[in-house]
């Protein structure tokens, strides 16, 4: 029996040396995702930057046009449905060596639960040809046409969730977090810039807060569901900032505004959200999506 014992030990104690070779250890094999289209190979990405700026005419014209280039677009997750407040569709932002050249896109695919599979951070590649870009309220989106059933109008809506399985692949990168730009007058001057980027708003109090209030108590919006919510300090952000909430769709929506009832006066809070813009001939209104109830951090 001792000697079986021994025997074990030493075969034991060869494989760990065996294991130990050099110092060196096996590299995982880096893993495939069951979504997406794993056999796209990466190939002539451009920027977001560079897809906006090609079809400027397009986007600003609220029309829509196909995508007949073989080019690909790369970059990370900064929203998608976690919490009901976007619905059936991501955005994305790209990560070039310099900064002030980062732009964003929303991409509408009709599919639900695409945060179980596309979580904040991934990086994905997106083969574009045969695509389409267009505008609405000036805002750039990927998707396929759409038909209004009621007025005949046609323009740049959710493609199919087949169409968008054979259109982009997961890469295998770690997920990393993209971090917010803070809003402020720079960006609303430069609304091309920051159109559907992921922003924050720090040290702002909402309007209407008086310890009952909730991101849905303000008026409902002229487009049936969702509600408008507004800042107390105009001086800062101005008047022309909406934060959009889904309804009920939204699982954050009874979120009470925060307040001190003591002070009489709401409390400030660090706010993150994706900015839409929506501009006409006259001016942009910017509406801000929350996308989960940790986007708001009540500073106490």
């Amino acid at each position: 029996m001792k000697n079986i014992k021994y025997i074990i030990a030493a075969v034991c104690a060869v494989l760990f040396v065996a294991c130990q070779d050099k110092g060196e250890w096996d590299v995982p094999a880096v893993t495939v995702s069951q979504y997406g289209n794993n056999s796209i190979v990466e190939h002539n990405v451009i920027s977001n930057k560079a897809l906006l700026d090609k079809y400027t005419s397009v986007i600003s014209d609220n029309s829509m046009e196909q995508i007949t280039e073989d080019i690909q677009l790369k970059g990370r997750v900064t929203a998608n449905d976690v919490e009901g407040n976007f619905y059936k569709k991501i955005t994305i932002e790209d990560e070039p060596a310099n900064a002030d050249d980062v732009r964003a896109i929303t991409i509408s695919i009709d599919e639900s639960g695409l945060w179980g599979y596309l979580p904040e951070g991934t990086e994905i590649l997106i083969n574009l040809k045969d695509l389409w870009i267009g505008g609405y309220g000036k805002q750039a989106q990927l998707g396929t046409p759409y038909t209004n059933n009621n007025t005949g109008a046609v323009s740049v809506g959710r493609m199919s969730k087949f169409v968008w399985k054979d259109h982009f692949r997961i890469l295998p990168t770690p997920i990393k977090a993209v971090e917010p730009i803070e809003f402020d007058a720079t960006v609303k001057g430069d609304p091309d810039k920051y159109a559907a980027r992921l922003v924050k708003f720090s040290n702002a109090a909402f309007k209407g807060a008086d310890g009952k209030a909730t991101l849905k108590s303000g008026p409902e919006a002229a487009l049936k569901g969702y509600f408008q919510t507004w800042l107390a300090d105009e001086t800062k952000y101005g008047n022309d900032i909406v934060f959009f909430t889904s309804g009920d769709y939204a699982k954050f929506s009874t979120f009470v505004l925060p307040y001190d009832a003591s002070a009489k006066k709401a409390i400030p809070c660090d706010i993150v959200g994706v900015a839409s813009r929506y501009s006409t001939n006259r001016s942009t209104t910017w509406q801000i999506s929350i996308r989960k109830a940790a986007d708001i951090k009540v500073l106490k």
